[in-house]
């Protein structure tokens, strides 16, 4: 009696398309600055992996410069998660725009948390839980390379930092309290923001910049909701309601605070 020859199952290498990237030309680094520490502030969501850096040179002047990585509502989750995994293509592409070369301990990173306690409460659990599952993904490969300073901050931690320097410098007695913070009428913004009312508070890490740090400032435009591909950056001549200003503004509030704290530790 013959053997009945087993069909082997047709099983498929990669469930989720991964698009090639082109191979990149390499980059010359003979340019690039030592430096005392870099700064970073990572703004890690279900639509975006933002961050910005500063960084102060061995010759005592600072830097600043962001990356981002956008998807749109379409994007594989899986995806998404495997960008994330891969923190460390991201954080390269920042040295490489601020043109520095640190070693791992000079490196500080700054990450809002995944959300705030109090949504739990609210049960938006999978929603929740992919959120966490990306930031958690961006940590792990932050220290799968080697960085290890890496500080989990919540919201109001940078948006204090932005509300003391509006406060200090713009206008006396404003905070992050809800009533300031989100209030056109107590700090209107200027004129060309497209934010209204319940959006205003999206806006002020972008005036921030503006104010404080100009020289950081990308330009970039504001996210608008899109009916098909989720949040989107304004396309050019769109008249469409803001949503919040780019990501990067806010990253850059985080990677203040982390310089703040680096040079509060090396003080003491």
């Amino acid at each position: 009696m013959k053997a009945v020859k087993k069909k082997r199952p047709n099983l498929v290498r990669s469930p989720v398309p991964v698009k090639k990237k082109k191979a990149l030309p390499p980059v010359d680094t003979r340019k690039w600055k030592r430096i005392e520490w870099c700064a970073i502030g990572a703004d890690v969501s279900m639509a975006t992996i933002s961050l910005a850096g500063i960084a102060k040179l061995k010759s005592g002047d600072i830097k600043g410069a962001a990356v981002a990585v956008r998807w749109e509502r379409g994007e594989d989750y899986i995806v998404r998660m495997r960008q994330a995994a891969k923190a460390h293509e991201i954080v390269h592409d920042l040295f490489s725009k601020l043109k520095i070369m640190p070693e791992l301990d000079e490196v500080y990173f700054a990450l809002e948390e995944p959300f705030p306690l109090g949504m739990v409460k609210q049960m938006e659990s999978n929603a929740l839980k992919q959120q966490a599952q990306i930031s958690g993904a961006f940590f792990g490969g932050l220290l799968r390379w080697g960085w290890n300073h890496i500080y989990e901050i919540s919201a109001n931690s940078w948006r204090k930092i932005v509300a003391d320097d509006i406060a200090a410098g713009i206008s006396d007695g404003f905070s992050i309290h809800h009533t300031k913070w989100n209030s056109r009428d107590f700090l209107p913004l200027p004129e060309g923001y497209r934010a209204n009312d319940k959006t205003v508070g999206k806006y002020r890490a972008q005036f921030w910049v503006e104010k404080f740090h100009p020289e950081w400032d990308g330009k970039w435009p504001d996210l608008i909701s899109h009916s098909k591909r989720g949040l989107i950056p304004r396309p050019e001549g769109s008249n469409a309601q803001g949503v919040q200003s780019d990501d990067r503004y806010e990253a850059f509030a985080m990677a203040k605070w982390m310089q703040n704290e680096i040079e509060r530790s090396q003080s003491a």
